[in-house]
């Protein structure tokens, strides 16, 4: 019994000890643990107690880039799953927003990337391809650009009525940004070598890579060298303002081993993370440019990066609990992905959707082809945002709903 006991006693001591290394740097504890609450909320009270709001803000843009929450090896896999626990990933939320909210206002880039289907399933429900788009604008600080990757021009040639009505939109079209793959290409050919630029555009080509998610992950790469900022995957819905999360070079991790790449975020334009992961796609293009591999550019290749000890690891770890709940968990009433379209919402589900303390976002994997249940926490916050933009409902192809803005928890058993 007691041989069992002593790992996990060996983790308390070892998280305890990371904890008051990082109060003595002012900064709370770099990993999840037992002692973890305590130091957190012994910052806080330390950050309260200065009134002057000019202080405060200078603290939280010099210290928002330390990113002590965020593991690199080896810490990243042996404590990671701690962020889940209880009240962890909260508690680590709530410092992540006292630190960083006016970061956005001093970083060098306001750019959120996402992209457009490359295929226009007739199939696919309209509103999820909408999701991204009006959650990032009914969510996200004016200051901040939803960037959309255009790999096939067809796709929005013409474009579909919801995102003409967007982009031409007085007020939302300023917020809205389309980028070509081809564009994106030939911006990022003077910061390559001739040999990388031409096995990339190979790779891109139409001869090239097959699998969509292999061309994503490479292209998601070209937008972040190019202009900084964070990367969404476009099966989103973004729940409360990410600029907290700006200025940092990371990978969300959702399980022990498993770096997703469906959130990254990158500290600056020409990052030497994105750089090095270019390098490393166009060296594994020209060894197989027609690989089948599915994670061969994705979640492989993060894995390379942080195990190669030649060099120092260029990423940390984004506990996946702030941007994945439906996979790594941490917040309470999240739907799960095979529920947030064909279930009926909870209580605790519309809870978790006007919790604005809670997750940055929502990751629900995929499901193209899961129908939109009327009274679904998807179709409640299509609706939702729709009303809350003030947009035409039959344009979206919105249904009427329950007003979020209006509802209290007790209006609705469980």
């Amino acid at each position: 019994m007691a041989l069992r006991l002593m790992p996990a006693f060996a983790l308390v001591i070892l998280s305890c000890l990371l904890s008051i290394l990082g109060s003595f740097h002012k900064v709370p504890p770099a990993y999840a643990g037992p002692c973890m609450y305590a130091a957190i909320q012994k910052e806080r009270v330390t950050d309260e107690s200065t009134n002057d709001s000019s202080l405060r803000n200078d603290t939280a843009v010099s210290s928002s880039t330390n990113w002590s929450p965020l593991a690199q090896r080896p810490f990243d896999y042996i404590l990671q799953h701690a962020w889940a626990k209880d009240n962890n990933c909260r508690t680590l939320a709530e410092w992540l927003r006292q630190t960083s909210s006016e970061l956005a206002n001093n970083t060098t880039s306001h750019f959120v990337h996402t992209e457009l289907l490359a295929t226009r399933d007739k199939d696919v429900d309209p509103r999820k391809e909408q999701l991204p788009v009006l959650s990032f604008l009914a969510t996200q600080h004016p200051s901040l650009v939803l960037n959309i990757l255009v790999t096939n021009r067809s796709r929005i040639e013409p474009p579909p009525d919801w995102l003409g009505t967007l982009l031409a939109h007085e007020q939302y079209g300023k917020r809205i940004r389309l980028e070509y793959l081809q564009s994106a290409l030939r911006e990022a050919e003077g910061f390559l070598s001739e040999s990388e630029a031409d096995v990339i555009s190979r790779g891109l080509g139409p001869d090239g890579v097959q699998k969509l998610g292999s061309r994503s992950d490479i292209s998601r790469y070209l937008l972040l060298f190019m202009h900084g900022g964070l990367w969404f995957d476009t099966d989103t819905i973004f729940l409360s303002d990410v600029r907290p999360l700006m200025g940092a070079d990371f990978v969300s991790i959702t399980e022990s081993r498993f770096y997703n790449g469906a959130v990254i975020g990158t500290s600056a334009k020409h990052s030497e993370f994105m750089k090095r992961a270019l390098e490393r796609c166009a060296s594994k293009l020209q060894r197989n440019l027609h690989s089948s591999r599915y994670f061969r550019y994705g979640p492989s290749l993060f894995k390379d990066m942080r195990n190669d000890l030649s060099e120092p690891m260029p990423f940390k770890a984004l506990p996946g609990c702030l941007v994945d709940t439906g996979w790594v968990g941490g917040f309470k009433g999240d739907p799960h992905w095979d529920k947030l379209f064909s279930a009926n919402a909870s209580r605790s589900n519309l809870k978790f959707l006007k919790d604005e303390n809670g997750p940055f976002s929502f990751h629900w994997h995929g499901r193209w082809n899961a129908s939109i249940v009327k009274g679904s926490s998807a179709s409640i916050a299509h609706s939702n945002f729709v009303r809350r933009l003030q947009l035409d409902p039959t344009t979206f192809g919105a249904v009427k709903e329950l007003n979020l803005d209006e509802w209290e928890p007790e209006e609705i058993s469980k």
